[in-house]
């Protein structure tokens, strides 16, 4: 899928999302929910630098494997609509 495509297709179902949507409140997540996101700005800091071949050949498949480490508890603890 082309990336125009995959935009358009996030913001579709952005407009179209429920307005009562649950939003996750920030002050209430406790230090594991910042874990994953500590961890993708690390790698984005030292990845290119330990391994470079590796980093530049699959960083889009690190990013995403960060992204799931928080999008999975948060769908699997707060729903589907607190991910969105």
């Amino acid at each position: 899928m082309s990336r125009p495509v995959s935009l358009a297709l996030l913001l579709l179902i952005w407009v179209t999302r429920p307005a009562d949507a649950a939003a996750l409140d920030g002050a209430t997540l406790s230090l594991p929910w910042l874990l994953p996101f500590a961890g993708l700005l690390v790698m984005i800091a030292v990845g290119p630098q330990l391994f470079p071949t590796l980093w530049h050949a699959h960083y889009g498949k690190i990013a995403l494997l960060w992204s799931g480490l928080t999008l999975v508890p948060i769908v699997l603890f707060h729903g589907l609509l607190s991910a969105g």
